[in-house]
């Protein structure tokens, strides 16, 4: 299943890319999106995405997905959707 995402900020910095398609299995959960990031992008964010040991997202790190905010690693992708990765703003 194609799945679009874009870094935005530092994250687009870190990745070298802002948008990229990736070919996921079948039904795939945002776990398994992100494993594919941290195979794809090992140590170039400020950061982890994923923590397979506590199956926990990184905290701080925004996901929005079709028209919904992608909160725990059991989300369903669906098919062309398109996957935004950002941190929040530092205000002043």
């Amino acid at each position: 299943m194609k799945i679009r995402i874009r870094f935005l900020g530092i994250l687009a910095k870190g990745a070298g890319v802002e948008a990229m398609a990736l070919d996921l299995p079948a039904a795939p959960l945002l776990r398994d999106l992100l494993v594919e990031i941290e195979i794809r992008f090992p140590g170039r964010f400020p950061f982890r995405f994923w923590d397979s040991e506590k199956q926990e997202i990184a905290p701080g790190l925004f996901i929005r997905g079709r028209e919904r905010d992608l909160l725990t690693p059991d989300e369903k992708l669906l098919e062309g959707e398109e996957i935004y990765f950002l941190l929040p703003m530092a205000g002043g």
